[in-house]
């Protein structure tokens, strides 16, 4: 299976590791005037539709040392691949996340909507597969179905949504209108497709960066809960469990069509943390690897409380898609009443890089294995890059035993986004 916007790998068979400087001809991409205004539209949608917590999220924004790629020209091949890419952005004049008054995510959602980014991604390549387009193909039905799965509405038929993120969050203990780290994103992540079993998608989160392979097929064929909140996790807050678990299918009802046994396509999530103020250099050649491998999805991170999706790579540059433009929430209608006006705004239309080295060292990394045979050849791939470059996380047989009253994230590894804050805390 290709691999998710794998910049180099989708072009290299056609031209050199430098395609992105070299002359372009008239078939090749221009980010022309047109783009432009697009891109200033949005930004002034952005600021029109900002409180004061997005103005303090712009400052910090323009602190940073990301510059669009508007001079830059892009191959068709890979244009065509990016503008297909889901882009989850912040939203606004949504109905409230209850039982907060929140209407719009702006200043604090960039880290569950680079979540949101991941998942969609993924469950792009599984219904739809690593070469489809959207060019031509804007009426799929599947493309749709994904598309009406993260509407900003709590509802039965959004069950990926902003909303429900946010509930879930509370559940673990983060305020509605709180920043989201790694670590909460992938719980999260894990919850929301356990509760959805129409996804016909199972979650895997690697512990103390370490996948363990025996955990992964038990997670893949059914043999231990995905995503059950009550069976490892604590609620925080009864109060958002029942907002969320009006709008939850009744896994009583679950169909019986994944049977356990049966490998059951996965995505693998790995929060880890590559150094301690700072990405460290010794990881870059083992993460740059990682977009060369065609079960990679992506990554969500980037700076300090300050998420994009990073999904690409250009020599040392990551090409990335920000979540700081704020859009309209769509109205709640049958998914075929849409226009593509509506709809292209669930796609980015301007690529934009960034330097490895700015990225935050906390991060979420996503592959997505549709067979087992894939998970296995994702193993095999994994263990040797660890022979040939310092490993960001490695490959185990079997998990740990554990007594069943050591089942937090703390236990396990995971190191938490509380404990991210107070090592930074320490450092400053």
């Amino acid at each position: 299976m290709p691999n998710m916007v794998q910049i180099q790998k989708d072009i290299l068979n056609a031209q050199s590791e430098t395609f992105f400087n070299h002359d372009c001809d008239d078939n090749v991409y221009n980010n022309n005037k047109e783009n432009k205004q697009r891109q200033e539209q949005e930004q002034q949608e952005n600021r029109n539709s900002s409180n004061s917590n997005s103005n303090q999220e712009s400052e910090r924004i323009q602190e940073q040392i990301i510059t669009p790629s508007l001079s830059m020209m892009w191959p068709p091949a890979f244009y065509d691949d990016f503008i297909t890419r889901f882009w989850m952005t912040y939203r606004h004049n949504y109905p409230p996340i209850r039982p907060s008054n929140y209407k719009t995510d702006i200043g604090w959602g960039c880290m569950l909507r680079s979540g949101q980014s991941l998942l969609a991604n993924a469950l792009l390549i599984h219904y739809l597969g690593r070469d489809w387009r959207r060019k031509g193909n804007e009426k799929d039905p599947h493309y749709l179905k994904i598309i009406q799965w993260f509407l900003d509405e709590l509802s039965p038929r959004a069950p990926f949504s902003i909303h429900r993120i946010a509930l879930l969050g509370k559940q673990l203990g983060k305020n509605i209108g709180e920043w989201f780290g790694p670590s909460t994103i992938s719980q999260v992540i894990l919850a929301l497709v356990s509760d959805f079993p129409a996804a016909d998608l199972s979650v895997y989160i690697a512990t103390d960066g370490v996948v363990y392979r025996n955990a992964v097929k038990d997670a893949a064929t059914g043999k231990r809960p995905r995503g059950e909140f009550s069976n490892t996790y604590q609620c925080r807050n009864q109060e958002a469990r029942e907002i969320y678990d009006q709008y939850t299918p009744d896994k009583n009802k679950m169909d019986d069509e994944n049977k356990e046994n049966d490998f059951q396509s996965l995505l693998i999530l790995v929060a880890i943390r590559l150094g301690i103020d700072q990405l460290h250099p010794t990881y870059y050649p083992a993460l740059k690897a990682c977009f060369e491998l065609p079960w990679f999805v992506g990554i969500a991170g980037g700076r300090p409380n300050s998420s994009l999706y990073f999904l690409g790579m250009q020599g040392d540059d990551l090409i990335y898609m920000d979540p700081h433009f704020s859009r309209t929430a769509l109205e709640t209608k049958a998914m075929n009443a849409y226009d593509e006006e509506s709809l292209e705004t669930y796609h980015c239309t301007i690529p934009r890089k960034t330097h490895i080295s700015q990225l935050d060292p906390s991060m979420l990394l996503g592959f997505y294995c549709r067979t087992e045979q894939e998970f296995n050849d994702f193993c095999d791939h994994i263990t040797q890059l660890a022979t040939v470059h310092t490993p960001i996380f490695t490959i185990e047989n079997h998990a740990p035993e554990y007594d069943e009253d050591v089942r937090s994230e703390n236990d396990f590894g995971i190191v938490s986004d509380d404990e991210i804050e107070e090592e930074e805390d320490t450092i400053l």
